[in-house]
């Protein structure tokens, strides 16, 4: 999958987050006043909940061996509990919901600015309904600002609840190898594009990546993840070899889903699906233009499941769900 630049600072405003500081009164202002190069805007729904191992759409993950090895009493039973209803039992199963927009522009002078604005209605905060010791109002982080490389945080009412500097971030580099890259006139002819193809593969493989199948709508690739600790709470910590299977479109310019293995026993699957290119909500100007540092605008969801243990042994899966609504990327200065 695509990790583009600011997925470290998704980490670093996490980690702000947790902290309470109120003592910043110098605020942030909002608006980019720099001439912009590349500009993402996206919208998006995000989704929580945990579901039972043995329903159906989870059967790859009870192939492994950590779960065929579980004691038959307590898969019979856990099997038994999970299929004869669908009732909720633990607050794990309510499906937790947020919504945020945000807006990321790297302008020409490489320098960067992001917003991302908290969007999440009464409506889906139904689970706080229930939440005995829920967060007060003025200490959830409602808008996240960054900007001259300073990270500000505020809560819904516009104050300011945390500021601080991040390590210099200049995406000139960057910007100047993908201009080049747009001015190179497009082959769309069957041998440019198995050229376009081999170069694809031949990266993949200096990445470690092998070919294990290939057909005319998919390629199949696995990579070794070398080896450590299990990501099962309760296993036997005893390194344990990690791989990972991709499942590629044929010129390779797209991840279908990847799934990743400790052993033979799945522990996490993500799944891609893809907008339509007429869709002007995911549509990217520039869309034979890559790069690892931004992200894939025509994704339209983003489908988790991973692999999780309860304190008493019992397996679940945890699902995350990345809904987009506006998933764009637009190159301003191809149009110079």
């Amino acid at each position: 999958m695509n990790k583009y630049f600011l997925s470290s600072m998704a980490i670093a405003c996490i980690a702000l987050s947790a902290q309470s500081c109120k003592d910043e009164k110098n605020a942030a202002e909002t608006i980019n006043q720099k001439e912009v190069a590349i500009e993402i805007s996206q919208e998006k729904e995000n989704v929580q909940f945990s579901e039972a191992i043995y329903a159906t759409v989870n059967a790859e993950f009870c192939k492994g061996d950590y779960i065929q090895n579980l004691p038959q009493q307590m898969r019979m039973k856990r099997a038994g509990a999970s299929e004869s209803n669908d009732t909720i039992t633990t607050a794990e199963e309510i499906p937790v919901i947020s919504a945020v927009a945000i807006t990321q522009k790297i302008n020409i002078d490489g320098s960067v600015y992001y917003l991302s604005e908290d969007k999440t209605t009464d409506e889906m905060k139904c689970i706080e309904t229930i939440n005995v010791h829920p967060q007060p109002e003025n200490e959830r982080i409602a808008k996240t600002i960054f900007k001259d490389n300073v990270v500000f945080l505020y809560n819904s009412a516009g104050q300011l609840l945390k500021s601080e500097p991040v390590p210099d971030m200049n995406m000139k580099p960057i910007l100047d190898s993908i201009q080049v890259s747009m001015a190179t006139p497009i082959q769309n002819t069957s041998t440019a594009q198995r050229a376009k193809r081999s170069i694809a593969m031949q990266k993949a493989s200096a990445n470690g990546m092998r070919l294990v199948s290939e057909s005319p709508t998919e390629v199949i690739m696995e990579m070794d993840l070398g080896t450590s600790n299990s990501s099962l709470s309760n296993k036997v910590k005893a390194l344990i070899s990690k791989k990972a299977i991709m499942r590629f479109s044929p010129d390779m310019s797209r991840m279908y889903s990847q799934k990743i293995y400790e052993g033979d026993q799945l522990t996490q699957l993500v799944e891609m699906e893809y907008a339509s290119k007429i869709d002007k909500q995911f549509s990217n100007t520039a869309p034979t233009t890559t790069s690892a540092l931004l992200p894939d605008a025509n994704i339209k969801q983003i489908r988790r499941k991973t692999l999780m243990i309860k304190a008493d042994g019992t397996p679940y899966i945890l699902n995350n769900l990345e809904n987009f609504q506006k998933n764009q990327v637009i190159y301003n200065f191809a149009k110079k």
